[in-house]
């Protein structure tokens, strides 16, 4: 059984391998031998699958997984919530569907929990209090890579909400990091392309906005935009180098919390 004691991964307070050491596997891990990986998403479903496939990835390169059993159990809530991309709609709302996942998520036999939407880290430290599970925060484990990469400015592609709230702009500016974001007309060119690629309607001419974007941010002094939607990565290179990808920072930072009882 697990303890009722919460424990909180936090990039102020442990690192992935520190949480991965706090947790032992659940009675659902425990019959593969490893812990479970919980994942909150539908935020959008696409982007939910791509940290899916990403954290399959990273079964296959780090561990030479083939078969079915070499594989992490997962566990996946996805759940629709207010739409928070063109405009913040009830965020109380938001905040409770978020909550009962995590719980729910948590009594299915996650071990850990992961959330493949930037903007939904608003409510993250709810999250984590109303679970006894650790929550990875992408923003932070986000802002943590940057600062390992000694980089200093940074460009951002984010929903309108994600800045407003400012949760790339206070994690990385405690790291000394400078966000750079797009000017109102610029915003509105991230987010049409970020509602294109969740309805299905990205095309050729969505991916030139975006990158209309990005070179305009890389002009203003960004080293490297960070593509802080997790719709961007399905329609932007993760091979360009002017690009991070949290998404994929995410898949890393799960199977780092779960490789431990793997090896």
């Amino acid at each position: 059984m697990k303890s009722s004691s919460k424990v909180v991964c936090s990039a102020d307070a442990d690192s992935p391998e520190q949480c991965s050491n706090k947790l032992a596997p659940s009675i659902f891990g425990m019959k593969f031998g490893r812990r479970t990986i919980g994942i909150i998403g539908g935020m959008g479903p696409m982007a939910t699958a791509d940290l899916y496939i990403k954290i399959v990835r990273e079964s296959q390169t780090r561990l030479n997984a083939k078969y079915d059993k070499d594989f992490p159990p997962m566990v996946i809530m996805s759940v629709p919530i207010p739409d928070h991309v063109e405009k913040t709609e009830d965020i109380d709302k938001a905040r409770d569907i978020l909550i009962e996942a995590a719980q729910t998520a948590e009594k299915a036999g996650a071990d850990l929990i992961s959330i493949p939407c930037n903007t939904a880290h608003y409510a993250w430290s709810d999250i984590q209090s109303a679970v006894s599970i650790p929550v990875l925060n992408m923003i932070q484990e986000t802002a943590r890579y940057l600062k390992e990469k000694d980089l200093q400015r940074v460009g951002l592609l984010a929903t309108q909400a994600t800045v407003n709230f400012g949760l790339y702009q206070k994690e990385l500016g405690a790291l000394g990091i400078r966000t750079i974001l797009p000017d109102e007309a610029e915003m509105r060119l991230v987010t049409q392309s970020i509602v294109d690629v969740m309805a299905g309607r990205a095309r050729d001419q969505t991916k030139c906005r975006l990158e209309v974007v990005m070179k305009r941010l890389l002009k203003k002094g960004a080293q490297v935009i960070v593509l802080g939607c997790t719709e961007l990565p399905l329609i932007l290179s993760n091979d360009d180098p002017n690009v991070i990808d949290p998404t994929s920072i995410l898949a890393r930072r799960c199977f780092d919390a779960i490789i431990a009882t793997a090896q």
